[in-house]
């Protein structure tokens, strides 16, 4: 082999010799690569996560006070709402009328007793009272006391001494003044109430 032939075959070495070179550091660059894709992909996750979660603890940090008082008046009114809603609820259902008929005889029974209900048509506290018996009120031994123009007391009235309204006057001259539960007057009556009776 002559020198020429020797060079040639020299470049020819060092030629493979870097192709094979070339391809194991392409191969090492390819790994490396996916790694950090990998890693990117991966910490990328955590991050955008981070950043929302660091988002919300940079808006709460940084709200102006009157965001915060904005808030705060948005929990209250939200909260009274809520209380607004369930007194509703209660209400309705506590002065809810009776059912048809449940206490017709309770009352007719109030009437046979002796017992006189003193009222007037201006007064919650009368109207109250009425309610209680629903559709009984028919038969309830009641006595208006007011004159039309809710001036005046009539002459009945004064007569029996009525100061203040309701008045319940029973058999036995015992008196009972206000709103008067339909209990007591079961009691003071001796008259039977029906079950479920409010």
């Amino acid at each position: 082999m002559n020198n020429d032939e020797i060079e040639i075959e020299k470049e020819e070495l060092e030629i493979s010799t870097k192709n094979e070179n070339s391809s194991i550091t392409e191969e090492i660059n390819i790994q490396k690569l996916t790694v950090n894709l990998q890693d990117k992909a991966i910490n990328g996750k955590k991050t955008k996560n981070d950043d929302r979660h660091e988002s919300r603890k940079k808006k709460a940090r940084y709200r102006t006070p009157q965001e915060r008082k904005t808030k705060k008046l948005m929990i209250a009114l939200y909260i009274m709402i809520a209380i607004a809603a369930i007194a509703t609820i209660f209400v309705y259902f506590k002065y809810l009328p009776p059912a048809k008929g449940k206490y017709d005889s309770f009352a007719q029974c109030i009437k046979s007793s002796g017992a006189t209900f003193y009222g007037a048509f201006w007064c919650p506290h009368c109207q109250n009272e009425k309610k209680l018996f629903g559709d009984a009120v028919q038969f309830l031994p009641y006595v208006e006391c007011s004159t039309p123009d809710g001036s005046a007391q009539l002459q009945v009235c004064k007569d029996a001494s009525i100061q203040n309204y309701p008045t319940w006057i029973f058999a036995d001259g015992s008196r009972l003044v206000g709103e008067v539960p339909l209990s007591q007057l079961a009691d003071k009556t001796g008259c039977t109430l029906p079950t479920s009776a409010q």
